[in-house]
């Protein structure tokens, strides 16, 4: 039977815990979605790629895919109408976003132009502004007593490893995560970030190319390991079970934000 007539149709009673995913076609976006329908919740996987539908494909009736451009009208009313239809969710995770491969051999602070800092900011800032409106009304329809909002920010809005427009427009995120907390936790909707640090992703490796950009890292971290999608999603998962906690982050780099010494 598929999943989601019968989810549409199950009014006056609330549909299974439900979340919805930004980014969900990425390597992180995929795995965060394949851990939480392991878990019997449905998925809303909200991409720009059409490979959502390849992942929907793969992962079952518990994915529900929709391509769409979260930074255009149409985009966000295409999230926000599917989520209402569905009866609303319970945790919305947003990941959508990424370092811009024209600022990774960016240096000197001239290196960057505004229009590139710009659009890191937009992909990366903006794009989670928009997710969360367009998620908004679906969050408040549930009305559950447990509720979360989750951004996908990064180990560089904390520490310096370069990357100007990307670390700023990541710690924005935590600076906005602060003000949704408290406007949003009258409401019992939760906001907390996770800060991956390096993952070797397919696309990582492609836009670093250095053989031993990833060993390196690894071995200067205080784990002397590198974290990895699964390691993300583990720590997704958690921020939507720990019902008390809103307004925190959560770093997952196995230590590198604290370099070894040797």
């Amino acid at each position: 039977m598929d999943f989601m007539p019968s989810v549409a149709g199950a009014d006056p009673y609330l549909p299974p815990a439900g979340v919805c995913i930004s980014g969900a076609a990425g390597a992180i976006g995929s795995a965060v979605v394949r851990r939480f329908t392991s878990e019997g919740l449905l998925v809303v996987a909200v991409d720009s790629s059409e490979t959502v539908y390849d992942l929907a494909r793969e992962v079952g009736s518990l994915c529900e895919p929709v391509q769409a451009d979260i930074l255009t009208a149409e985009g966000g009313h295409a999230v926000s109408s599917c989520l209402l239809d569905i009866g609303g969710v319970d945790h919305v995770i947003a990941i959508a976003g990424g370092a811009l491969a024209e600022e990774l051999g960016a240096r000197d602070p001239m290196d960057v132009d505004p229009y590139l800092f710009g659009r890191s900011i937009e992909v990366n800032l903006t794009s989670a502004w928009s997710f969360v409106r367009a998620t908004l009304p679906g969050l408040r329809k549930r009305g559950t007593a447990n509720r979360s909002i989750t951004f996908c920010s990064s180990r560089n809005a904390v520490a310096g490893h370069g990357l100007f427009a990307y670390s700023a427009a990541k710690a924005g995120l935590l600076g906005l995560m602060n003000p949704l907390a408290v406007s949003l936790g009258r409401e019992g909707i939760r906001v907390n970030a996770v800060l991956p640090g390096q993952i070797a992703t397919p696309r990582a490796v492609e836009l670093h190319g250095e053989a031993t950009h990833f060993t390196d890292i690894a071995a200067r971290s205080s784990l002397g390991l590198l974290a990895t999608e699964q390691d993300c999603a583990e720590a997704f998962w958690a921020l939507t079970t720990l019902k008390m906690v809103t307004g925190e982050t959560l770093l997952v780099d196995a230590g590198a934000h604290i370099w070894r010494s040797h």
